[in-house]
């Protein structure tokens, strides 16, 4: 039994030492496998660097089967980034970046680790980079928000802000290729959050990035000159720490504003100024995109010439780097080039270059395409030699049909001389006799002339009569006033008066009437002026957007007082009118007072500029009392008060649209209303353009 027993135990204890052999072979087996697959992502980091496609693709492939052969899914999930970020890079339209996308981020996820966290951030990234060129919008939100999700699950805020940075890099980047911009209303939150984030972080070289963050959504809104001025911080910054790589994304950044609102020449500049940088510091990658952006900019501004030579230049480069897609591209300008030169062989060539490099990166049938290309050219040269037969035998017509028309011409005019020889000798009788008439008639005119003189001179006796008595009134009604007021200053300034609280407020209140009852006077005063200013009225070119802002900002503290939100939302370019400014900010000002009057606290009260064909539109919206059919009919009539009251109590004479309409008229505009009862109003002043 004893015997049975230290068998037994002998069994055990030789499979517990073979168990721990075989665990320690199958641990070292797996180490040198995942040694082997670092050494081969090494490899491919190499082989990157240095522009070996072939032999990066084949270190990619080597490192994934040892992955999927030990399911190591960290690996996986990493090497299927690597081919991801591969498609994306090289710009090719295939499924296969959007599958590889999505398979390792669900092999990260799987992994449950917040330290992978910001790489299926960067997945989701490179998932709208592939949308972006099929133009799928809702799947690019869509991918975005997947994005936006993870990043808040970041607990370290630098990464957290890196990741924030990194989407709204890839939304703004791609903005020109798509036509359809609704992904773009989140970016605001996104670019806030950042804004928010920033100062928690603190970090200088993400300082630059959160700069042009804000460049970018100007651009996209298209606020280009504001645009610009992040643009000048962002090189100034870089200047001043002799960043090279970030001064040259920085004048590429330039160039693409300039060429956005179509200022070729100083587009120019910038890539110029880039190249400059780019062979200096021997950098290939921002040499090749400088020399293909100046042949655009030369093409742009029609010389072909030099579009051409800088073409040839961006071609050897990305040749000699095997960059296709770019290779791609210089032949399709070099072919565009050709044919505006009408150099039709060259432009067959070129043209065959480019779909030969296209069907490499997005497979079509490319000999089917050369045969319709070729085609294509000898159905154009036979429709040249056509056109030249044409022209030749159009020629010979045209002397014939010419030598007819000499002879018609001669036989016409004669004729036409003979009609007009009697014309004029029945002219000669009629006009003798309305000679006398017209003396008869001129008599009379004199006479209506000298009565209208004297009508005339009557009126500006009266008109200056009424000036006159207006002043006097104006002088004597305030004088008054003004004594009265002094009076009740000296009463509540009195330290040795008697007068209870009651009485003090009384005594406020009345010089608070008496202030009312001057302004009154003033603007009746100058109401009645106005119609003798406007003769006099000079008008000039204004750039509306500029003077609209600055009268705005003047407004806000008085709207604040009634918890009132004043907004202001400008046209998106310059834009000019023939205008008085003076007039032009004092017809804003009663509109902007009325708004604010009849409109209770809380609510907003909005300017915006806009621009139909040869017309500017400037509009005054608000949310308050509104108007009723009645009070619209007798709107710019003077001083006749309106249904509604102010909502605080404000002093209102009904003069001030009255004025409104003598201004924006004596400016050649026109002022129009749109109105419910208690549906608020939208004032709207329309001038011609300068």
């Amino acid at each position: 039994m004893k015997l049975i027993k230290i068998y037994l135990v002998s069994i055990i204890f030789s499979l517990q030492l073979y168990a721990q052999n075989e665990h320690k072979v199958i641990t070292v087996s797996i180490k040198e496998d995942t040694s082997m697959i670092r050494e081969y992502i090494e490899l491919y980091r190499y082989y990157q660097r240095t522009y070996n496609f072939d032999k990066r693709k084949q270190m990619l492939d080597k490192a994934y089967a040892k992955s999927l052969k030990i399911n190591n899914t960290y690996f996986i999930a990493y090497c299927e980034e690597l081919y991801a970020n591969q498609y994306v890079e090289e710009e090719i339209e295939n499924p296969l970046g959007t599958k590889f996308s999505l398979s390792a981020i669900k092999n990260y996820k799987s992994l449950n680790d917040e330290k992978y966290f910001h790489k299926i951030v960067d997945l989701y990234i490179q998932l709208i980079q592939i949308d972006f060129k099929s133009q799928n919008n809702l799947s690019i939100q869509l991918y975005a928000d997947s994005a936006i999700l993870y990043t808040n699950k970041i607990k370290n805020d630098k990464f957290r802000l890196i990741s924030l940075m990194n989407i709204l890099l890839t939304l703004y980047r791609n903005n020109d290729k798509n036509t359809d911009l609704t992904y773009l209303e989140n970016t605001k939150d996104y670019l806030s959050e950042i804004n928010k984030l920033f100062p928690k972080v603190n970090d200088r070289e993400l300082r630059n990035v959160c700069i042009r963050l804000n460049e970018m959504q100007l651009v996209a809104e298209k606020k280009y000159q504001q645009a610009i001025k992040y643009n000048l911080t962002s090189i100034k910054y870089n200047l001043s720490i002799n960043d090279t790589g970030g001064i040259m994304y920085d004048y590429l950044r330039r160039s693409e504003i300039h060429n956005k609102i179509k200022q070729f020449n100083e587009s120019k500049y910038f890539n110029e100024k880039g190249l400059i940088i780019a062979t200096k510091y021997k950098h290939t990658k921002y040499e090749l995109i400088f020399l293909y952006e100046l042949a655009i900019n030369y093409y742009n501004l029609k010389k072909y010439e030099l579009s051409y030579q800088y073409s040839l230049k961006s071609m050897a480069l990305s040749k000699k780097i095997k960059a296709e897609n770019d290779i791609m591209k210089n032949y399709h300008l070099l072919y565009k080039i050709d044919s505006i030169n009408q150099n039709h062989y060259s432009a067959l060539l070129n043209l065959q270059q480019y779909y030969k490099y296209r069907d490499s990166l997005f497979p079509v049938s490319y000999n089917k395409k050369a045969i319709a290309l070729a085609q294509h050219f000898e159905i154009a040269k036979m429709k040249n030699v056509t056109n030249k037969l044409k022209r030749e035998n159009l020629s010979k017509d045209e002397e014939i049909k010419k030598d007819a028309f000499k002879i018609i011409y001669l036989s016409v005019a004669a004729v036409l001389f003979l009609l007009m020889s009697m014309f004029f000798y029945f002219f000669y009788r009629k006009f003798a006799k309305q000679s006398v008439e017209l003396t008869v008639q001129k008599n009379l005119i004199s006479k209506q002339v000298l009565e209208l003189e004297k009508q005339n001179q009557k009126l500006e006796r009266m008109n200056q009569e009424k000036t006159d008595l207006i002043g006097i009134v104006s002088h004597d009604l305030k004088a008054p006033l003004n004594r009265a007021q002094a009076l009740i200053d000296l009463i509540i300034m009195d330290e040795t008066s008697t007068f209870n609280i009651t009485q003090q407020n009384l005594f406020q209140k009345l010089k608070s009437e008496i202030t009312d009852e001057k302004a009154l006077i003033t603007e009746i005063l100058n109401a009645e002026l106005l119609e003798i200013e406007i003769n006099s009225i000079k008008n000039e070119k204004i750039e509306i957007n500029q003077a609209i802002e600055v009268f705005i900002q003047n407004f806000i503290p008085i709207a604040e007082t009634k918890d009132i939100k004043l907004t202001f939302k400008p046209f998106a370019d310059k834009i000019h009118i023939f205008a008085n400014l003076n007039y032009l900010r004092r017809a804003l000002d009663n509109l902007l007072s009325n708004a604010i009057k009849f409109s209770n606290t809380g609510k907003t009260v909005s300017v915006l500029i806009d621009k139909v064909d040869n017309e500017v539109f400037l509009h005054i919206i608000d949310q308050g009392l509104g108007f009723s059919e009645e009070d619209q009919k007798n709107l710019f009539r003077k001083y006749r008060k309106l249904s509604s009251k102010p909502t605080a109590g404000e002093a209102s004479t009904g003069l001030g649209l009255s004025i409104v309409k003598s201004l924006v008229e004596a400016m050649d505009g026109t002022i129009s209303l749109i109105s419910e009862k208690n549906k608020g109003a939208t004032f709207t002043l329309k001038f011609k353009s300068a």
